[in-house]
């Protein structure tokens, strides 16, 4: 029997390093407004 392998890999940026003022941008009319593509 073959050992079992599991491999794990995880990539991923803080919405709030890419967009710092993102809460303020998506929610100016009181619901939320994707402004960029990455947000949807």
């Amino acid at each position: 029997m073959l050992p079992c392998r599991l491999v794990v890999m995880r990539h991923g940026e803080r919405i709030d390093d890419l967009f710092p003022d993102w809460i303020r941008k998506s929610t100016s009319t009181g619901l939320y407004q994707a402004f960029d593509l990455n947000m949807v």
